[in-house]
């Protein structure tokens, strides 16, 4: 059944390549529980700090630095460790999120990547110096086996302000493991904080195709672009070659008919989401 579609507002630039991602694992500690569900936290120096969560959206005026400020109240409620309490802390404070299941995904180059924040509360870079290791590991029985692997992460805040780190962990693909966030190494600087962490699974165009696509058709197309999926389509948007989205049509179907017959010949993009999750994005020619 062809549908119209809406004309929306302007997109970034596009990759002119096929792939998807999908969210496997995703975690801003947003809910107010005194503990996050599912994570688990280890004083491994057995001084009674540990890891704790904190809403900085209740406080606006956190830290003497304006800027800081508006950073930390942007992410609201996050996870925080400290090395600094009324007096100087040496943590060795764990935490270790709830299994993450990579099962079924190629350990390939590329296909897994692991992204964080991490940051201080501290406005001087005098007292920013908080060390932290991450580790992908699927043996948590006890702190030895976890500082037995190599971290993905290991280092000491650059600054003032919140940084974002991204990691290629394809390696522990087919496996269930779990991050683990260690705050070590470091005494009497401040807190550091942890937030917005995913691990997203990114395929290439041939896992693509034969995972969740069944047919795109024609291309060049006149009229209409058929799509059949494998997998129930969310949505499908028309980009022009530079971003810019033409029009998205929301769907809730396995294939559906997408009316070109207004666009002027040149190179698009379509945009598919499905249900799951997964974005997909590939170039097509309208003649």
């Amino acid at each position: 059944m062809k549908k119209r579609l809406l004309f929306l507002g302007a997109l970034g630039m596009i990759s002119a390549s096929t792939f998807a991602q999908t969210t496997l694992f995703n975690e801003d500690f947003a809910t107010s529980a005194s503990q996050q569900v599912g994570w688990t936290v280890v004083d491994g120096d057995l001084d009674g700090n540990d890891w704790g969560f904190y809403d900085f959206g209740v406080n606006p005026s956190a830290t003497l630095n304006t800027a800081l400020n508006t950073a930390l109240n942007a992410q609201g409620r996050l996870a925080i460790s400290s090395s600094w309490s009324g007096s100087a802390l040496t943590p060795d404070n764990y935490l270790i999120s709830p299994a993450i299941s990579l099962a079924n995904i190629q350990a390939v180059t590329g296909n897994i990547t692991l992204t964080f924040k991490l940051g201080s509360t501290q406005s001087s870079a005098l007292y920013t110096s908080e060390n932290v290791s991450v580790y992908v590991v699927s043996d948590i029985s006890n702190v030895s086996a976890i500082n037995s692997s190599t971290p993905v992460h290991t280092a000491v805040l650059a600054g003032v302000g919140i940084n974002s780190f991204t990691y290629d962990i394809s390696s522990h693909g087919g496996q269930s493991v779990y991050l683990v966030f260690r705050h070590h190494n470091c005494t009497d600087q401040g807190d550091l904080l942890l937030d917005d962490i995913s691990v997203v699974k990114t395929l290439s165009a041939g896992i693509v195709e034969n995972e969740i696509i069944s047919s795109v058709y024609p291309n060049p197309a006149i009229d209409v672009l058929n799509i059949e999926m494998k997998e129930v389509i969310s949505t499908v948007s028309i980009l022009s070659i530079d971003g810019k989205t033409i029009s998205t049509q929301f769907v809730n179907d396995l294939s559906t008919s997408i009316d070109v017959q207004n666009l002027p010949a040149g190179l698009y993009s379509y945009q598919l989401e499905t249900k799951s999750g997964m974005i997909l994005i590939n170039n097509f020619s309208k003649n």
